[in-house]
C-alpha cells in the first residue's frame, strides 16, 4: 500500500546528531522532486551548519526551477544537543517525544495544517516559515518522527502505548505495520508513503 511515487525523504546526520523527515506535496505535483531538493538542501545544511532558515530558502529556489510553484514539501528536522532537543520544521510532519518507561507524551508538535491542506511548507512559491522549539531530554524518552502517513492513521497516544517496551527497530516495524493495517481496512485512508524514525535516548 502507498503511492507509486515515493514522495518522503529521510535525512541523517550521525555525527551532528541531526535527524529530518520529509514529505513532499504529492497533490500539488512533483513531490518526490520537492522532497528530493529539500532532503538534498537539509543534508548540506546539517553538514556545513547553515541557518534553517537559509535552507529553505535555497530549497525554494531550486524547486522553482524544476516548475515547482505552488507545490513543495513539508519536513521536520532535529537536532540532538546534550540534554535538549531543537526541532526545525514546516507543515504536518510530526514528531512525539514520549517517556518510555511510562508511555506519557511530554511533547509533541502540532500540525500546520488541516487534513490534507497544509498552511506551512516550502514551495517553489514561498519558503515557508520555520517554525523552531526546544524540549529537555530524559534518559528514558522515546522520539517518534514520521510523516502524516502514519499519522493520518494512527493516534500519538496509541501509536506510544502499542510500542512501550518494544526496542526501536521493533516499535518502526509495528507502527509500520499498523498504518498499513489501517490504509487496507474497511473504511481505507487513502494510500501514503509513511517514514517514521524511533530513536531512544540513551544514557552517557
Amino acid at each position: 500500500v502507498g503511492r507509486e511515487k515515493n514522495e518522503d525523504a529521510l535525512v541523517v546526520n550521525t555525527e551532528k546528531d541531526m535527524f529530518a523527515v520529509i514529505d513532499g506535496m504529492g497533490g500539488m505535483g512533483q513531490g518526490d522532486v520537492a522532497a528530493r531538493v529539500l532532503a538534498e538542501e537539509l543534508q548540506k545544511g546539517f553538514r556545513e551548519g547553515t541557518p534553517i532558515e537559509e535552507v529553505q530558502r535555497k530549497a525554494s529556489e531550486r524547486m522553482l526551477g524544476y516548475g515547482i510553484v505552488r507545490g513543495g514539501a513539508c519536513y521536520t528536522a532535529i537536532q540532538i544537543h546534550g540534554n535538549e532537543l531543537y526541532v526545525f520544521r514546516a507543515g504536518d510532519v510530526r514528531l512525539v517525544l514520549a517517556d518510555s518507561a511510562h508511555g506519557a507524551i511530554r511533547f509533541e508538535t502540532q500540525d500546520e495544517g488541516f487534513s490534507s491542506y497544509v498552511t506551512n511548507a516550502v514551495t517553489g512559491k514561498d519558503p515557508g516559515r520555520t517554525t523552531t522549539a526546544v524540549a529537555r531530554l530524559n534518559v528514558s524518552d522515546r522520539i517518534y518522527l514520521a510523516s502524516d502517513g502514519l499519522w493520518k492513521n494512527i493516534a500519538s497516544k496509541e501509536a506510544v502505548e502499542k510500542t512501550i517496551g518494544m526496542p526501536a527497530e521493533e516499535a518502526t516495524q509495528e507502527l509500520y505495520r499498523m498504518a498499513i493495517e489501517k490504509m487496507k481496512g474497511e473504511r481505507p485512508h487513502a494510500p501514503d508513503n509513511i517514514t517514521i524514525v524511533v530513536y531512544d535516548i540513551a544514557k552517557p
